[in-house]
């Protein structure tokens, strides 16, 4: 969810020293994952609210590739448009979006992590997607015939 790396290692930083310093007020091993993404989730927060700028996402382009130098270069296009399209979301959006489709969560650990409800979540992602479109409908809009 940040842009610059400074920013990020940063963070890194800061939630590692934070969970080592709270690690016994875990009370289950099997929260280790959701309790680690809530830190994190602060502490970027955290970045937002002193920096009060919009985060971008880094899409990073896979290095072994089989596709032609045409694929690849629309493809790299295409993931730089959404990377954009995802940097104009509102954060609570971008956050969704980037756990459910990146980190591959579920609406449920979502729901953990942000301590909404996982209805809550579900409106979210809806509302986060339906902007996606809206913002790139126009660019991949099929040329019309002369």
């Amino acid at each position: 969810m940040l842009s610059a790396n400074d920013q990020v290692e940063d963070v890194v930083q800061n939630v590692f020293s934070k969970a080592f310093e709270t690690i016994h007020r875990l009370e289950s091993p099997d929260l280790f994952r959701y309790w680690l993404f809530a830190i994190a989730r602060n502490e970027t927060y955290a970045v937002f609210r002193t920096s009060k700028r919009k985060p971008t996402v880094a899409l990073d382009d896979d290095v072994w590739d089989s596709r032609t130098p045409f694929d690849a270069a629309v493809e790299s296009e295409t993931a730089a448009l959404v990377e954009i399209a995802i940097g104009h979301l509102k954060p609570e959006y971008r956050e969704v979006i980037l756990l459910r489709q990146f980190e591959g969560l579920s609406y449920a650990e979502i729901a953990a992590i942000t301590g909404d409800t996982i209805s809550a979540v579900e409106s979210r992602l809806f509302k986060a997607r339906r902007t996606l479109v809206k913002y790139l409908q126009p660019l991949f809009r099929e040329p019309e015939e002369p």
